[in-house]
């Protein structure tokens, strides 16, 4: 499942939430749609967007990508997300390429901080490049 950041934000105070308990830990929950299923009864689509801190008052959560692909906070801690091209607004695609946008933000920024630690160290970051390539196979796309 998903990382959470090491800093909190306040839980989002919309009607949309829900929280869950697994394991002792609170995980919070957006509801983005709802849809008809199979059989005719509403299904909820939701993702977890964090986990809560215990004890803080207003509430407050570590989050998760998730919470950034369904919400505009604090510019100066979100990763950005470009918006989906025009044709993923069908059929709940959107919501999953905002998503993988944001991973791929993610991504993106810790490789760059993991480089410039292997340059700072004086190492070369030849390996980390050659280890990433044989990652990525051309016939993805």
């Amino acid at each position: 499942m998903p990382s959470y950041y090491d800093y909190t934000v306040p839980v989002p105070a919309v009607k949309n939430i829900s929280w869950k308990k697994i394991k002792g830990y609170v995980y919070i929950y957006y509801t983005y749609a709802r849809e008809k299923s199979a059989n005719g009864t509403m299904s909820a689509k939701n993702h977890t967007i964090g986990k809560l801190k215990p004890g803080t008052n207003p509430p407050e959560m570590y989050p998760n990508i998730s919470y950034y692909a369904h919400f505009k906070p604090d510019a100066s801690k979100a990763p950005e997300i470009p918006p989906p091209a025009s044709d993923l607004a069908k059929d709940g695609i959107e919501a999953r390429a905002k998503l993988l946008l944001a991973g791929l933000t993610l991504l993106r920024d810790s490789y760059r901080d993991l480089v410039q630690e292997i340059r700072s160290s004086g190492g070369d970051p030849a390996e980390l490049d050659k280890q990433i390539a044989a990652l990525i196979e051309p016939e993805w796309v």
